[in-house]
């Protein structure tokens, strides 16, 4: 081959990479919220009987996430009503972190053998507000026993990115309609 072609094509692929390079820092985001919850435990604190839930939250995007609550509902309602229970958690996760945040409740809000859905509101960058959720079950007891043990943990992913032209509609109409009201 001749050193001319050689030297088109090394510039050919110089400027492709380049191209890309450009398109992935800076038009291409991603915002990717993961949840596992990873125990869930009965305790006594003040004498009162609590349920301790470990959630291991991350952001594997290219985009910060600010979790700003966590709402639990009986059932598997992925929706946020009046008879959600809330908890803060205000934690900011940037690009390839993980953190860890326990939810404590009475043990009131869990029953026996019933599905639980956690709802976590995810704010990004540009102020948009998401939500992600997240399911469990308890065991069935068949003796009286006040004490609820979970049988199933659950997971949930969040995911977004430049390149999801519905989402991307579907969020600017929400985003029209929030700032008309």
């Amino acid at each position: 081959m001749d050193v001319k072609i050689w030297a088109l094509l090394i510039s050919i692929l110089a400027f492709s990479l380049s191209l890309i390079t450009f398109i992935r820092t800076n038009v291409w985001f991603s915002m990717v919220f993961n949840a596992r919850m990873l125990s869930f435990k009965w305790s006594e604190k003040d004498n009162r009987d609590q349920c301790e839930c470990k959630f291991i939250l991350s952001c594997s995007g290219n985009q910060n996430i600010y979790i700003d609550k966590v709402y639990l509902n009986k059932g598997d309602t992925d929706i946020v009503s009046s008879d959600s229970l809330p908890s803060d958690v205000k934690v900011l996760l940037t690009p390839g972190e993980i953190k860890e945040f326990m939810f404590t409740a009475d043990t009131s809000a869990f029953s026996h053998g019933e599905n639980h859905t956690f709802v976590f509101t995810l704010i990004s960058p540009n102020a948009d507000q998401f939500h992600s959720a997240l399911s469990m079950k308890t065991k069935e007891q068949y003796r009286r026993s006040i004490i609820v043990e979970a049988e199933s943990f659950g997971s949930s992913r969040f995911a977004l990115s430049s390149f999801n032209l519905i989402d991307i509609l579907n969020l600017k109409q929400a985003r029209a309609r929030r700032n008309g009201n």
